[in-house]
């Protein structure tokens, strides 16, 4: 059986942080790809869509 727990956990907005010219560990590149997959793929220069800013 599930049960709804919003009364008791708050909703939260997370973001990742990636210090310029560092990569991430493997750990972390797999979290962030369970969270939002596709972020760090290689996308063509004149791809339309959002940015990602």
């Amino acid at each position: 059986m599930a049960r709804p727990l919003r009364e008791y956990f708050p909703s939260r907005t997370y973001g990742v942080l990636v210090r310029k010219g560092r990569s991430l560990t493997g750990p972390a590149r797999a979290f962030v790809d369970l969270i939002k997959p596709g972020l760090f793929k290689r996308k063509d220069w004149f791809e339309a869509g959002h940015s990602e800013r």
